[in-house]
């Protein structure tokens, strides 16, 4: 019966490729202030603790980051998991 269970649901679940979303954000710090500039590239992985499976997996988000003064603008895309 478990043999029957996996291979139905193989055949009839294919994987979704799952399509990226833009993400916007804004944020004031109210005790803050950065007198230089900082930009910011980072990535988000589906395994974070585990390195080797990120390039086997895939990145669930690239974001770029702004911060100077009191401002952080980010702007990225990101996958829904």
């Amino acid at each position: 019966m478990s043999q029957f269970i996996s291979s139905y649901t193989k055949e009839n679940y294919p994987k979704k490729k799952l399509k990226m979303k833009f993400y916007y954000s804004t944020f004031t710090h109210r005790w803050l202030f950065h007198f230089i500039p900082t930009i910011n590239l980072y990535l988000e992985s589906h395994s974070p603790n585990d390195h080797k499976r990120f390039w086997q997996d895939g990145m669930s988000g690239l974001y770029l980051s702004f911060q100077w003064g009191k401002w952080l603008l980010t702007i990225g895309f990101y996958k829904k998991l």
